[in-house]
Protein backbone atom coordinates (compact mmCIF):
# COMPACT_ATOMS: atom_id res chain seq x y z
CA UNK A 1 0.00 0.00 0.00
CA UNK A 2 1.12 3.88 -1.01
CA UNK A 3 0.74 6.28 1.79
CA UNK A 4 0.83 8.62 -1.42
CA UNK A 5 -1.08 8.89 -4.56
CA UNK A 6 -0.19 11.83 -6.75
CA UNK A 7 -2.11 12.59 -10.11
CA UNK A 8 -0.75 15.35 -12.41
CA UNK A 9 -1.92 15.61 -15.96
CA UNK A 10 1.27 15.56 -17.61
CA UNK A 11 5.09 14.34 -16.29
CA UNK A 12 6.54 17.22 -17.42
CA UNK A 13 4.03 19.03 -14.15
CA UNK A 14 6.25 17.16 -12.11
CA UNK A 15 9.21 15.44 -13.32
CA UNK A 16 11.90 17.28 -11.11
CA UNK A 17 10.41 15.02 -8.66
CA UNK A 18 9.72 11.59 -10.48
CA UNK A 19 12.43 11.54 -12.82
CA UNK A 20 14.61 8.90 -11.02
CA UNK A 21 11.26 6.92 -9.65
CA UNK A 22 10.56 3.47 -10.34
CA UNK A 23 8.31 3.11 -13.71
CA UNK A 24 5.92 0.95 -13.83
CA UNK A 25 3.28 0.09 -16.48
CA UNK A 26 -0.03 -1.32 -15.49
CA UNK A 27 -3.25 -1.82 -17.32
CA UNK A 28 -6.54 -0.68 -15.62
CA UNK A 29 -10.16 -0.18 -16.82
CA UNK A 30 -8.49 -1.20 -20.67
CA UNK A 31 -6.42 1.07 -20.59
CA UNK A 32 -2.60 1.33 -19.77
CA UNK A 33 -0.83 3.83 -17.35
CA UNK A 34 2.79 4.16 -16.50
CA UNK A 35 3.17 4.89 -12.86
CA UNK A 36 6.23 6.26 -11.05
CA UNK A 37 6.69 4.64 -7.93
CA UNK A 38 8.87 5.43 -5.22
CA UNK A 39 9.01 4.34 -1.28
CA UNK A 40 7.25 7.23 0.21
CA UNK A 41 4.42 8.27 -3.11
CA UNK A 42 3.69 6.83 -6.06
CA UNK A 43 2.72 9.36 -9.22
CA UNK A 44 0.25 9.12 -12.13
CA UNK A 45 0.09 11.62 -14.83
CA UNK A 46 -3.38 10.72 -15.93
CA UNK A 47 -3.78 12.57 -18.59
CA UNK A 48 -5.11 16.41 -19.29
CA UNK A 49 -9.06 16.89 -18.02
CA UNK A 50 -11.76 16.10 -15.86
CA UNK A 51 -12.67 12.75 -17.48
CA UNK A 52 -8.98 11.79 -17.63
CA UNK A 53 -8.63 12.50 -13.97
CA UNK A 54 -11.37 10.42 -12.99
CA UNK A 55 -9.81 7.61 -14.91
CA UNK A 56 -6.42 8.13 -13.32
CA UNK A 57 -7.86 8.16 -9.53
CA UNK A 58 -9.57 5.52 -9.96
CA UNK A 59 -6.52 3.31 -11.14
CA UNK A 60 -4.80 4.19 -8.37
CA UNK A 61 -7.00 3.66 -5.67
CA UNK A 62 -7.86 0.26 -7.32
CA UNK A 63 -4.02 -1.17 -7.83
CA UNK A 64 -2.08 0.89 -5.05
CA UNK A 65 -4.89 1.71 -1.92
CA UNK A 66 -3.06 4.85 -1.32
CA UNK A 67 -4.12 6.54 2.09
CA UNK A 68 -4.43 10.13 0.37
CA UNK A 69 -4.92 11.10 -2.48
CA UNK A 70 -3.33 14.37 -4.17
CA UNK A 71 -4.55 16.52 -7.06
CA UNK A 72 -1.02 18.07 -8.26
CA UNK A 73 0.03 20.11 -11.19
CA UNK A 74 0.45 23.68 -12.28
CA UNK A 75 -2.49 26.37 -11.85
CA UNK A 76 -3.16 29.80 -13.26
CA UNK A 77 -3.57 32.62 -11.15
CA UNK A 78 -7.08 34.40 -10.81
CA UNK A 79 -6.00 36.96 -8.62
CA UNK A 80 -2.80 39.59 -9.00
CA UNK A 81 -1.62 37.75 -5.69
CA UNK A 82 -1.33 34.57 -7.73
CA UNK A 83 2.17 35.00 -9.86
CA UNK A 84 4.68 32.79 -11.52
CA UNK A 85 6.02 30.29 -9.09
CA UNK A 86 3.62 30.72 -5.63
CA UNK A 87 2.69 27.46 -4.58
CA UNK A 88 -0.60 26.47 -3.06
CA UNK A 89 -1.99 23.67 -0.62
CA UNK A 90 -5.53 24.38 -1.12
CA UNK A 91 -8.45 23.72 1.57
CA UNK A 92 -11.10 23.62 -1.29
CA UNK A 93 -11.23 22.67 -4.68
CA UNK A 94 -14.63 23.78 -6.70
CA UNK A 95 -15.99 22.29 -9.80
CA UNK A 96 -16.74 24.89 -12.20
CA UNK A 97 -18.74 22.99 -14.17
CA UNK A 98 -21.58 21.62 -11.27
CA UNK A 99 -20.69 23.82 -8.21
CA UNK A 100 -19.49 20.97 -6.08
CA UNK A 101 -17.56 22.00 -3.36
CA UNK A 102 -14.67 19.68 -1.92
CA UNK A 103 -13.15 20.34 1.10
CA UNK A 104 -9.29 18.79 1.48
CA UNK A 105 -7.59 16.99 4.87
CA UNK A 106 -5.31 20.57 4.90
CA UNK A 107 -4.49 23.45 3.47
CA UNK A 108 -5.69 27.66 2.82
CA UNK A 109 -6.96 28.46 -0.33
CA UNK A 110 -9.58 27.44 -3.08
CA UNK A 111 -8.63 25.90 -6.45
CA UNK A 112 -11.47 26.20 -9.09
CA UNK A 113 -11.13 23.01 -11.98
CA UNK A 114 -11.95 23.93 -15.27
CA UNK A 115 -13.31 21.73 -18.12
CA UNK A 116 -11.05 23.64 -20.28
CA UNK A 117 -7.42 25.06 -20.59
CA UNK A 118 -7.96 28.65 -19.64
CA UNK A 119 -6.20 31.31 -21.16
CA UNK A 120 -6.66 34.73 -20.15
CA UNK A 121 -10.50 35.26 -20.88
CA UNK A 122 -11.66 32.04 -19.15
CA UNK A 123 -9.39 33.21 -16.07
CA UNK A 124 -11.10 36.26 -15.93
CA UNK A 125 -14.75 34.62 -16.22
CA UNK A 126 -13.47 32.57 -13.70
CA UNK A 127 -12.63 34.88 -11.38
CA UNK A 128 -15.91 36.65 -11.89
CA UNK A 129 -18.18 34.04 -11.24
CA UNK A 130 -15.79 32.66 -8.15
CA UNK A 131 -14.49 35.81 -6.60
CA UNK A 132 -13.36 33.18 -3.79
CA UNK A 133 -10.84 31.43 -5.91
CA UNK A 134 -7.43 31.85 -6.24
CA UNK A 135 -6.09 29.58 -8.85
CA UNK A 136 -7.71 27.45 -11.63
CA UNK A 137 -6.75 23.75 -12.86
CA UNK A 138 -8.46 21.01 -14.77
CA UNK A 139 -7.80 17.60 -12.87
CA UNK A 140 -8.62 18.50 -9.21
CA UNK A 141 -12.28 18.29 -9.05
CA UNK A 142 -12.09 14.75 -10.71
CA UNK A 143 -9.59 13.56 -8.22
CA UNK A 144 -11.64 15.00 -4.84
CA UNK A 145 -14.72 13.41 -6.90
CA UNK A 146 -12.98 10.08 -6.13
CA UNK A 147 -11.03 10.88 -3.14
CA UNK A 148 -15.02 11.80 -1.48
CA UNK A 149 -16.35 8.79 -3.24
CA UNK A 150 -13.86 6.11 -1.59
CA UNK A 151 -13.51 7.71 1.63
CA UNK A 152 -9.88 8.63 1.77
CA UNK A 153 -8.12 11.69 2.28
CA UNK A 154 -7.96 14.41 -0.42
CA UNK A 155 -5.06 16.96 -0.72
CA UNK A 156 -4.73 19.47 -3.67
CA UNK A 157 -1.15 20.79 -4.74
CA UNK A 158 -0.82 23.36 -6.79
CA UNK A 159 2.40 25.79 -8.10
CA UNK A 160 1.49 29.13 -10.76
CA UNK A 161 2.65 29.02 -14.20
CA UNK A 162 0.85 31.46 -15.66
CA UNK A 163 -0.96 34.68 -13.97
CA UNK A 164 -4.52 36.50 -14.72
CA UNK A 165 -3.36 37.81 -17.65
CA UNK A 166 -1.21 35.51 -19.37
CA UNK A 167 -2.96 34.40 -22.47
CA UNK A 168 -2.09 30.70 -23.69
CA UNK A 169 -1.71 29.52 -27.47
CA UNK A 170 -4.79 28.02 -28.11
CA UNK A 171 -4.14 24.34 -26.32
CA UNK A 172 -7.35 23.48 -26.46
CA UNK A 173 -7.99 21.72 -29.65
CA UNK A 174 -4.65 19.87 -29.32
CA UNK A 175 -5.96 17.39 -26.58
CA UNK A 176 -7.30 14.08 -27.69
CA UNK A 177 -10.25 12.16 -26.05
CA UNK A 178 -7.82 9.95 -24.04
CA UNK A 179 -6.63 13.74 -22.22
CA UNK A 180 -3.29 13.03 -24.37
CA UNK A 181 -1.60 16.42 -25.43
CA UNK A 182 -1.09 15.78 -29.80
CA UNK A 183 2.57 17.75 -29.59
CA UNK A 184 3.32 16.51 -32.87
CA UNK A 185 -0.31 18.36 -34.13
CA UNK A 186 0.58 21.05 -32.06
CA UNK A 187 4.60 21.85 -33.48
CA UNK A 188 3.26 21.64 -36.92
CA UNK A 189 0.50 24.03 -36.72
CA UNK A 190 3.03 26.14 -34.91
CA UNK A 191 5.08 26.40 -37.71
CA UNK A 192 1.95 27.96 -39.43
CA UNK A 193 1.28 30.75 -36.60
CA UNK A 194 4.69 32.74 -35.88
CA UNK A 195 2.83 34.60 -33.55
CA UNK A 196 2.60 31.97 -31.32
CA UNK A 197 6.64 31.11 -30.97
CA UNK A 198 7.13 33.67 -28.74
CA UNK A 199 4.58 32.52 -26.40
CA UNK A 200 5.62 29.28 -26.92
CA UNK A 201 8.64 29.94 -25.52
CA UNK A 202 7.73 31.86 -22.50
CA UNK A 203 4.97 28.87 -22.00
CA UNK A 204 7.85 26.55 -21.64
CA UNK A 205 10.00 28.60 -19.55
CA UNK A 206 7.62 29.29 -16.66
CA UNK A 207 6.00 25.59 -16.69
CA UNK A 208 9.49 24.55 -15.74
CA UNK A 209 9.94 27.13 -12.96
CA UNK A 210 6.12 26.24 -11.56
CA UNK A 211 7.04 22.13 -12.00
CA UNK A 212 10.35 23.23 -9.68
CA UNK A 213 8.03 25.00 -7.19
CA UNK A 214 5.53 22.08 -7.26
CA UNK A 215 8.37 19.71 -5.91
CA UNK A 216 9.43 21.57 -3.81
CA UNK A 217 5.61 21.31 -2.37
CA UNK A 218 5.45 17.95 -3.15
CA UNK A 219 8.74 16.79 -1.66
CA UNK A 220 6.77 18.47 1.91
CA UNK A 221 3.30 16.61 1.23
CA UNK A 222 5.33 13.43 1.22
CA UNK A 223 7.36 13.90 4.10
CA UNK A 224 4.88 15.63 5.74
CA UNK A 225 6.98 18.74 6.43
CA UNK A 226 3.80 20.96 6.26
CA UNK A 227 2.86 21.54 9.94
CA UNK A 228 -0.78 22.01 9.26
CA UNK A 229 -0.78 18.99 6.92
CA UNK A 230 1.11 16.71 9.56
CA UNK A 231 -1.36 17.61 12.51
CA UNK A 232 -4.97 16.76 10.53
CA UNK A 233 -3.44 13.70 8.36
CA UNK A 234 -2.25 12.68 12.03
CA UNK A 235 -5.89 12.84 13.35
CA UNK A 236 -7.39 11.30 10.25
CA UNK A 237 -9.72 13.99 9.20
CA UNK A 238 -11.37 13.29 6.02
CA UNK A 239 -12.22 15.47 2.85
CA UNK A 240 -15.62 16.55 3.29
CA UNK A 241 -18.16 17.53 0.60
CA UNK A 242 -20.07 20.03 0.56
Amino acid sequence: MARIGIITAMPTEVWPLIRTWLVRRRGHGGRNFRFFESEGAIALPGGIGHQAGLRAASAMLELYQPETLVAAGLAGGLTPHWTLGRTLLAAEVIDSATGAHYRTAAGEGVVVSSRVIAGAAEKLRLHCEFPEADAVDMEGAAVAEIANRSGVRFLAAKAISDNLEFDLPPLNGFVDAEGRFCSGRFVLSAFAHPKWWAKIVQLKRISDVGAQHLTRLLNQVIKSEVPALRDRISTGTPNTKS
